[in-house]
């Protein structure tokens, strides 16, 4: 009982911790599926709160650096 216990808890955390859990809310479509390169044409359409999102998510997953600087640059440049 006690591992049955623990064999959910386990799979909770993973839920909760797995990127397509909150990909969802991104406003990229299916951003979890796509290369560095594809999302990289994508950010110059976000808007400064959209790209906040972007960077935060990419940040506390991957942490691409390409997409990063994108993003530094972008919501330097909306300043």
């Amino acid at each position: 009982m006690a591992n049955t216990q623990k064999t959910a808890a386990n799979s909770k955390a993973k839920a909760k911790a797995s990127p397509a859990s909150t990909s969802a809310k991104l406003p990229i479509a299916s951003y979890d599926d796509l290369s560095a390169l594809q999302i990289l044409d994508l950010l110059g359409a976000l808007n400064k709160t959209e790209l906040a999102k972007i960077k935060k998510y990419e940040t506390a997953n991957r942490s691409r650096q390409t997409i990063l600087k994108k993003i530094a640059m972008l919501s330097d440049a909306a300043k």
